[in-house]
């Protein structure tokens, strides 16, 4: 009896080193999927991350690719993806406002690779598309409409006498000027107004930018321009205005407006009203005007 319980034993013992030998087999297998998988999920969640913001930095200063791409490489860089990571940069449809970012980055496998159940390792991918937001940011021609309702017709005439000394013109300190130098592209030329506190007026027809506003003119494209309210011209609340007077926000609208003509000698512009932006109730334009402005961005895919 005791020889046949010894026998038994022996048996079983033999029978548990088989099960472990299996079991270390499933746990490996388990390990495997539980660690390799997880590498992956988090490698492809960097590498969505670089995409995501590689994009979006590229699309902020579009249409200008060439500086796009060298932030399309440090946004990447700066989120863990090298530059050979970058395996594509693309524009969409030839969309000048639109820019496509692929990653690509090799995983090795660590437990699937020990146990030989696949190869070595596997490529992951992720990609992301931006698109530039284009925001006015208080670009307009250096006047104000004091006198003609846009409401009643859209003819206007700006830089005009309005009364004596007035010819709807803005204190210097209250606009900038881009792109207006001789050896510019004035293709470019704009400026922009500092109207958030009110719009401080001058006295006189400001000559000085004449030329300046030529170069705009030549453009031959819709600009802004502000204005009283139609209510506050109808009322005639400002009629009389000093010099460095402020019209605040609350009495202001901007126009967008195409030019009918200007009289360079008589410093005067005719234009056409196309769009009233009702901006004291936070109204502006959708479409910033000039391409080459740093705006936002945001993702589309």
């Amino acid at each position: 009896m005791m020889k046949i319980f010894k026998r038994l034993h022996e048996e079983e013992s033999g029978q548990s080193l088989i099960m472990v030998v299996l079991l270390l087999g499933v746990l490996l297998s388990f390990s495997a999927l539980v660690v390799d998988v997880g590498l992956l999920y988090a490698e492809k969640a960097k590498l969505q991350n670089a995409a995501d913001a590689a994009a979006l930095a590229g699309a902020q200063v579009l249409p200008n690719k060439t500086l796009a791409e060298g932030f399309v490489e440090t946004y990447a860089g700066a989120n863990g993806v090298s530059a050979s990571g970058i395996t594509d940069i693309s524009y969409p449809d030839g969309d000048n406002k639109k820019i496509k970012v692929e990653v690509e980055s090799d995983v090795p496998y660590i437990f699937a690779n020990f146990l030989d159940l696949v190869g070595t390792g596997t490529s992951v991918t992720a990609s992301a598309t931006a698109e530039k937001d284009f925001e006015w940011n208080g670009e307009a021609l250096p006047f104000i409409n004091l006198d003609d309702d846009y409401s009643k017709d859209s003819k206007i005439v700006a830089w005009e006498k309005t009364g004596p000394g007035d010819f709807e013109s803005l204190w210097a300190d209250e606009y900038k000027l881009f792109y207006g130098d001789k050896k510019d592209d004035h293709s470019k030329t704009y400026f922009t107004i500092d109207y958030m506190n009110g719009i401080e007026v001058t006295k006189g027809t400001v000559a000085t930018i004449k030329q300046e506003v030529g170069y705009i003119y030549e453009q031959n494209k819709p600009v802004y321009i502000f204005s009283l309210s139609s209510d506050a011209i109808e009322k005639g609340d400002y009629t009389d205005i000093k010099n460095k007077d402020v019209i605040p926000l609350a009495a202001l609208v901007l126009l967008q407006v195409t030019f009918d003509s200007y009289d360079y000698s008589g410093k005067t512009l005719f234009l056409t009203v196309t769009e009233v932006y009702d901006i004291k109730n936070g109204v502006f334009p959708t479409e910033y005007l000039n391409d080459d402005s740093a705006g936002g961005s945001h993702l589309i895919e």
